[in-house]
């Protein structure tokens, strides 16, 4: 049984294309440059729920697989991309599993949080 298990686990994402720039509701008759700095913007979620970890006992240790990351591109030698992102939006807490040392004055008790506070950040990105 490794940390990472989670026996019920329900996942959902979706993106919206907003609809700004050439071709689209709102500013469609723009020029090539305009339409690079309204056109093409994305709405983005991703929502989780799980159940919590299973308690274990002993020692697991994960080793991830190769990446297989090439960078290049020939297609698009040279790409801009600028985000805002959000993480844990709801901002609820997930407990950790509850102390199983038989020894520990917590014995049984939950003393941890798994998950971190609501953060929001600006990113660019850009790939060449």
């Amino acid at each position: 049984m490794a940390g990472e298990d989670r026996p019920l686990r329900f996942v959902f994402s979706g993106v919206y294309d907003l609809p700004f720039g050439k071709g689209k509701r709102v500013a469609g008759s723009v020029g090539p440059w305009t339409d690079r700095l309204v056109g093409g913007w994305q709405v983005a979620a991703i929502y989780s729920l799980q159940s919590g970890a299973p308690v274990g006992f002993g020692n697991v240790i994960f080793r991830g697989g190769d990446l297989d990351f090439d960078a290049s591109n020939i297609n698009r030698a040279f790409d801009v991309q600028l985000r805002a992102e959000a993480f844990h939006l709801a901002n609820h807490p997930i407990f950790n599993a509850p102390q199983v040392n038989p020894t520990s004055n917590d014995f049984g008790r939950i003393t941890s949080q798994a998950n971190l506070p609501r953060t929001v950040q600006l990113a660019l990105r850009v790939t060449f």
